[in-house]
């Protein structure tokens, strides 16, 4: 009975070992399987790492390219020639799809893609918002298309629009400032290259990279699942990385979940994303484990089976033996988790600095491997410099000196010869009897960086040009730089903690800064134009742009205010507006002028065949020879010509008419009523008119366009009286060219020296006696065709056949919209 029992409890005590064996098998492998997702996060944070850097390698060099075009533009007295120097760079760097310049209205003045000429491009989209320096790289949304074009094939990403497969590209651009006249760089950067050479560093196929503005925008994504452009829903690991550069962890996206990376680029604001998909990466890893599991179960039973008598035999004797031990494996396990999991750079020596055990932490950060470093002194290792390690060293054999053990920041190399600054400290250990040294070490180059830039931007902003206002949430002025002082005469102690309402002028009514709240309250953004009043009383022009600035929560934290005093400007394009009046009134005198003269060359005719039959009708009867029938048909003739001198008053009249709204009208007829007003002047000259002329319709003042062609007309006609010509002609030609009407005006008279060509649409310029001609009509031709009907009007040199001989003559080529 007695050896019964003793059995019984060696069973009972086999199937609880048993049950033990499988319980820790299970533990063990769930231990591994966070090992696994453990390694595959360090793998996620070390891509992470690489390919923040090589994006902000990229987009250095990007930056530098247009400081280099910035350069060339800043050497040069045009954009012509940047055509050799924007394809060479188009060359070397097929990331790049164009190259353009915009001015200040956002309109393109020069692009490597000649389609792109003249598009308007809206910034409001681009990020970060200029605070403290206006020459900052800025990243806009993705668009979709093959570049710019002609602004028709581009639009921005839409979800339910827009498929995978649609090419993408990022814009960024760039302030500059070249001799007193302000530009921008925009750079339109392919996203399919930048997907393709950085997914191939990936050794998951199933890894992916997101890369983020840090406002939220997708820019793109290798995700075959995801568009760019849109705004994401910030997760809790995404504004971690905000905070304090870099986060990982597991995170779901969908019904998905995935080990997540995201690290924040050095210097642009970008987030870089590395996902790798948590499902298949331990797909693979649970088949094994299973078939290892089956494996390893059946052996302990069999195994168990075996060593029941020996289990009965030495239970009691090894019983408080196993239990010490177990206690100690437990306590050895909890220390190396701690130690392995810990955030600082662990390492554990004893007291002569021979290193006993380093962290994995610690490891990624040496040159050596894990043997490698237990062989060494802890001041011999590859990270310290020559003053580190004399300092290391002397802590170390220094038993005075492990008393009070300081903590220090030191200057550290990674394995990438990388430079970091640690927070190190060395903590003594008292281990059964003898002395062990555990030497702990934080990271924080990031926090010392983020000190740095604090520095830097309180310096920008201090030392800014414009002047920054910044309020708390409740509009309560917080903080002012110098030149808001300057421009105001506020000191921050002046106006501290009151609102800007201490600024306003009275010149704007309560409806203008109602409208002004709202589009900040909807769009966290306002700009426009201010007239506030100084301390002194003096009111001033300003061109404010206000911004929200949100926490975390998304609730409002502060306002900013950043104005330039635009005061002078205003006072200058006051006195452009007058000089603009006074050529308006002087090319309106010259036209009245020259109409003049045209009236007097039209009526000589007329009042010579009046005056002609008058005196015959008198003669006639004076000589009694007058018959009634005669009388009345010379009384006729003299009527028609009076008719004929009264439609000439009208047609002159018509088109010195200013008040005349736009309306939709027909070239063909505006080209017959500017002949019909000169054409006493071009007979006169034996000059004939050739036309060519398609039926197209236009949206405009008809006289305005009447007087360019009469400025056209007469310049011909000047230079074709000076010629010897035997055939004097012009010839008109319009034609419709992709939804443009297409205006050519050609003279045979020689051409324009090639000297004045680019000249004759100047101000006041003219190779006329200033008793013949103001230099005026040419430039308001210019404004009439660029500034009130859109279009565009230049002036060549052309040779042609006419009659069988070749001429040279000078043609001015007009385009316009088309309004059918």
């Amino acid at each position: 009975m007695k050896n019964l029992s003793s059995l019984g409890k060696t069973l009972i005590l086999s199937i609880v070992l048993i049950i033990t064996v499988l319980t820790t098998i299970i533990s063990s492998l769930s231990f591994l399987k966070e090992e696994a997702i453990k390694t595959h996060l360090e793998i996620a944070k070390l891509h992470a790492n690489t390919l923040s850097d090589q994006v902000t390698q990229s987009y250095n060099n990007i930056n530098l390219l247009i400081s280099n075009l910035i350069s060339v533009i800043n050497k040069e007295e045009d954009f012509n020639s940047l055509h050799l120097k924007s394809n060479k760079i188009l060359f070397n760097n097929p990331f790049i799809r164009s190259i353009n310049i915009l001015d200040t209205n956002q309109n393109v003045i020069y692009s490597s893609n000649k389609m792109n000429d003249g598009l308007h491009i809206e910034l409001n989209d681009f990020y970060p918002k200029p605070l403290f320096n206006q020459s900052v790289l800025r990243f806009g949304i993705p668009w979709i298309g093959r570049d710019l074009i002609d602004g028709l094939n581009v639009t921005q990403l839409d979800e339910e629009k827009t498929s995978k497969t649609d090419l993408s590209f990022i814009p960024l651009i760039k302030y500059f400032e070249i001799q007193g006249k302000r530009f921008y760089v925009l750079v339109n950067i392919n996203s399919e290259y930048f997907i393709n050479r950085y997914i191939d560093n990936l050794d998951s196929s199933f890894a992916h990279i997101d890369l983020f503005r840090i406002d939220g925008f997708l820019l793109f994504s290798s995700r075959a699942d995801t568009l760019p452009g849109k705004l994401i829903k910030k997760s809790k690991l995404y504004n971690i990385s905000l905070d304090k550069s870099q986060s990982w962890g597991i995170e779901k996206l969908g019904e998905k979940q995935y080990i997540t990376s995201y690290k924040l680029a050095e210097v642009f604001p970008l987030n870089i994303a590395i996902r790798i998909n948590l499902e298949e990466t331990l797909k693979d890893w649970e088949d094994k484990t299973s078939n290892i599991s089956i494996l390893i179960v059946s052996l302990v039973i069999v195994s168990a089976i075996l060593v029941i008598a020996l289990i009965y035999k030495y239970q009691l004797e090894n019983e408080r033996e196993r239990k010490f031990q177990q206690k100690q494996i437990q306590e050895q396990k909890k220390f190396q988790i701690l130690f392995e999991q810990t955030i600082f750079l662990g390492a554990i020596m004893k007291n002569d600095g021979s290193i006993v055990q380093v962290n994995n932490k610690c490891l990624s950060y040496l040159k050596e491997d894990e043997n490698q470093t237990l062989k060494k002194k802890f001041w011999e290792l590859s990270c310290w410099e020559k003053e580190e390690k004399d300092y290391i060293k002397n802590l170390i054999l220094n038993e005075n000196l492990l008393k009070h053990i300081p903590q220090r920041e030191l200057k550290i190399n990674n394995k990438n010869n990388e430079q970091r600054i640690i927070e190190f400290s060395l903590v003594p250990l008292h281990n059964n009897g003898s002395l062990e040294l555990v030497a702990l070490s934080l990271d924080i180059t990031e926090k010392k960086q983020k000190e740095e830039q604090l520095k830097q931007a309180y310096t920008v902003f201090q030392n800014a040009h414009d002047g920054i206002i910044v309020t708390d949430e409740e509009t309560n002025i917080i903080n002012v730089n110098s030149a808001f002082e300057k421009s105001t005469g506020y000191s921050l102690d002046d106006i501290f903690m009151l609102t800007p309402t201490v600024l306003q002028s009275g010149l704007h009514d309560e409806e203008f800064y109602k409208l002004m709240w709202k589009d900040i309250n909807e769009f966290g953004f306002w700009e426009g134009n201010l007239v506030n009043k100084k301390k002194n009383g003096e009111l001033y022009n300003e061109y404010i742009t206000i911004s929200v600035v949100y926490d975390e929560e998304n609730k409002v934290k502060n306002y900013i205010g950043i104005f330039s005093d635009i005061t002078n400007q205003k006072r200058q394009e006051e006195k452009l507006k007058e000089q603009e009046q006074m050529l308006h009134q002087q090319s309106k005198m010259a036209a009245m002028g020259e109409m003049i003269e045209n009236i007097a060359h039209q009526w000589r005719q007329p009042l010579s065949i009046i005056s002609t039959i008058s005196t015959g009708i008198k003669l006639k009867k004076e000589l009694g020879v007058s018959k009634e029938e005669d009388e009345i048909i010379e009384l006729g003739k003299i009527n028609d010509a009076s008719q004929y001198l009264s439609q000439t008053i009208e047609d002159f009249r018509d088109f010195l008419r200013t008040d005349k709204p736009k309306s939709i009208f027909n070239i063909q007829k505006s080209f017959d009523k500017s002949l019909k007003l000169i054409s006493s002047k071009l007979k006169n000259r034996e000059i004939n008119i050739k036309k060519d002329i398609e039926r197209i319709n236009i949206l405009g003042i008809e006289n305005e366009l009447i007087q360019v062609f009469l400025n056209i007309f007469n310049n011909s006609r000047d230079i074709l009286e000076q010629s010897k010509l035997n055939n004097k002609v012009i010839w008109i030609k319009v034609e419709e060219k992709d939804s443009m009407a297409n205006i050519k005006i050609i003279d045979n008279g020689g051409g324009i020296n090639e000297k004045i060509i680019d000249r004759v649409f100047e101000p006041y310029f003219t190779t006329k006696h200033q008793s013949k001609g103001t230099g005026i009509g040419l430039y308001m031709s210019r404004e009439i065709i660029v500034n009130h009907m859109n279009g565009t009007i230049q002036c060549y040199n052309i040779q042609f056949e006419y009659n069988q001989k070749t001429y040279t003559g000078a043609c001015f080529e007009i385009v316009i919209p088309i309004r059918n």
